[in-house]
C-alpha cells in the first residue's frame, strides 16, 4: 500500500492488484494470530499462574492489535472519510506486532540458547500430560497443584 499511496510516479502501478494483495495479506495475518493466540491462551490456562510483567506487556499488546485490526478495517469499509487514518493504523499494527514476538518469541529464544534448552518444553509437556513434574509436585491438567490451591 505504501507504493499505491506514496509515490508520487504511481501511474504504472495496478492500484485493483495491490488493494487485493494487501486484502489477503490482512486475512492471512487475522488467520495466523487467531491460531497464534490459542496456543498462547491454552497454555495461560494450562499454567495457570499469575502473568510475569513481561507477559502482562505482551498480553495488552496482543489485545490491542484485533481492535486496531477491527478499527482499521471499519475506517475502510464503513467510514471512508477516516480512510486518511487506515495508514497510520496499519503502521501500528505492524509495530506492535513486532513489539509481541519480540516480547515472547526473543525472549525465549534468548534464555533457550535459540531453542536448544528444552527444560521448558518438558515441564509444559508434563503440565499438560497431568504428569509429576520432576523437582515439583503433582499437576493436574487443569494445572492446579497437588495442594488444591
Amino acid at each position: 500500500m505504501f507504493e499505491l499511496l506514496g509515490r508520487a510516479d504511481s501511474k504504472d502501478i495496478n492500484a485493483g492488484r495491490l488493494k487485493r494483495i494487501h486484502r489477503a495479506s490482512g486475512i492471512v495475518y487475522f488467520a495466523i494470530y487467531i491460531f497464534v493466540a490459542y496456543f498462547c491462551l491454552r497454555y495461560i490456562v494450562a499454567s495457570r499462574v499469575e502473568l510475569s510483567p513481561r507477559g502482562n506487556a505482551h498480553a495488552l499488546l496482543a489485545l490491542a492489535v484485533p481492535l486496531l485490526f477491527l478499527l482499521k478495517l471499519s475506517f475502510v469499509r464503513f467510514y471512508k472519510k477516516f480512510y486518511a487514518r487506515a495508514v497510520p493504523i496499519g503502521m501500528t499494527m505492524a509495530v506492535l506486532t513486532l513489539a509481541m514476538v519480540s516480547t515472547s518469541g526473543g525472549y525465549y529464544l534468548f534464555v533457550t540458547g535459540f531453542g536448544k534448552d528444552e527444560t521448558f518444553d518438558r515441564i509444559y509437556e508434563y503440565r499438560m500430560r497431568g504428569s509429576e513434574v520432576p523437582g515439583g509436585d503433582q499437576v493436574s491438567k487443569a494445572g492446579e497443584g497437588a495442594g488444591g490451591e
